[in-house]
């Protein structure tokens, strides 16, 4: 779980919330605001190395069913980003096979992509929801690619698309609230209201 809110992310501990769900927990801060870090020395001791392991940011409320996203990480598979069609300026760029292949900011007309030849024209446009499925051989990925202990878990993504399965998975009647910010807290809460009471 990925934590920033208003530079009090030692508030939130590794306690046993997710004792239920047979999950080992693993809490790594931000450095700032507006950033997508990642930690892998945080990481790499915490999770089993024979299974896929789930990266959540912890300021996203949504009702995923975490049980359909294993069942889209595809054999093979670096990761499975969680993605959906809302609207926003900064989506990844994903082909006709849901395989990642690129970044584009619609508002600035910016593309990154390790593809020199990729038109985001014919590219499916589709926004992060910072809920990954992430298969262990990431850490040989990071050592090979000389990331340390702290990048943008997105330029990772868009410098290992090129050699390695990045895949969408864009989950049916998905709803997401990002609560980084205070005033988004009474959505919030009514949307785990709902996901409670289903």
């Amino acid at each position: 779980v990925s934590a920033f809110l208003l530079n009090r992310s030692s508030d939130l501990t590794e306690g046993d919330s997710f004792a239920p769900l047979g999950m080992t927990k693993g809490l790594s801060s931000r450095p700032s605001e507006g950033t997508l870090s990642f930690r892998p020395s945080e990481a790499r001791g915490e999770i089993c190395h024979n299974e896929p392991f789930l990266v959540h940011n912890v300021d996203i409320v949504s009702n995923l069913d975490l049980n359909w996203l294993r069942e889209q990480h595809r054999e093979g598979a670096l990761a499975t980003l969680v993605v959906s069609e809302r609207k926003t300026q900064r989506y990844f760029l994903f082909d006709e096979d849901n395989r990642l292949k690129g970044w584009t900011n619609i508002a600035t007309g910016e593309v990154r992509s390790p593809f020199p030849d990729i038109d985001p024209g014919r590219c499916r446009k589709l926004a992060f929801a910072g809920i990954h499925l992430i298969s262990p051989a990431i850490f040989d990925a990071f050592d090979k690619y000389g990331f340390g202990d702290r990048f943008s878990i997105v330029d990772f993504y868009l410098r290992a698309c090129a050699d390695y399965p990045i895949y969408a998975a864009v989950p049916p009647d998905f709803t997401l609230v990002d609560v980084g910010k205070f005033d988004a807290l009474p959505e919030a809460e009514a949307t785990c209201a709902t996901i409670l009471n289903d």
